[in-house]
């Protein structure tokens, strides 16, 4: 049976977490070289040192931007794949996955029992969170039968092949038995 892919992740293009580190380096330059042009040496100092902190925000910001750059999840009906922050390929098989939450940062987060892989600023994460919830519960009811529902089938296959009940009525009683 051919995988189907029903749903996939909307990665926001506009990604504001780079620009709150510029925004705070464009305010620390101006700070810094007022500071180094007073010449005064403990304000020279500090100016440096407010300079550095506005390189570090700047290359932050682009820490930021390679973060996220590439992201990309799918949902299909047997697995749940794609590729998180710089890049790292996932790829969960629906059976391992043993639940899905949402975080702050429009992130998602699908558990298994090995870890959690989260996706970030996703836009359409409710509905990609929908989709996966409604796999796991399907997984859910397509349990192995009990003891009793597989004794009871086993008495039905022995009246079908006793030629009792007849094939349709064998498939309506598994399907009854099965809750499908």
């Amino acid at each position: 049976m051919e995988e189907k892919i029903i749903t996939k992740g909307v990665f926001s293009k506009f990604n504001v977490l780079p620009l709150i580190p510029i925004i705070l380096s464009l305010i620390f330059v101006p700070f810094s070289v007022f500071l180094i042009s007073g010449g005064v040496r403990d304000e020279v100092i500090q100016g440096i040192v407010f300079l550095l902190i506005a390189i570090v925000m700047v290359i932050v910001a682009i820490i930021f931007v390679f973060w996220m750059k590439g992201c990309q999840l799918f949902v299909s009906d047997k697995k749940v794949y794609g590729k998180t922050s710089f890049g790292r390929s996932v790829s969960l098989p629906i059976d391992s996955v043993s639940a899905v939450s949402k975080g702050l940062c429009k992130s998602l987060s699908v558990s298994t029992s090995s870890g959690r892989i989260t996706f970030w600023l996703m836009t359409n994460r409710d509905e990609v969170s929908c989709v996966i919830d409604e796999l796991l519960l399907n997984r859910q009811s397509n349990v192995v039968p009990t003891g009793s529902q597989a004794d009871d089938l086993k008495k039905y296959k022995s009246l079908l092949d006793e030629g009792i009940i007849t094939q349709e009525e064998f498939d309506a009683k598994k399907k009854q038995l099965l809750g499908l």
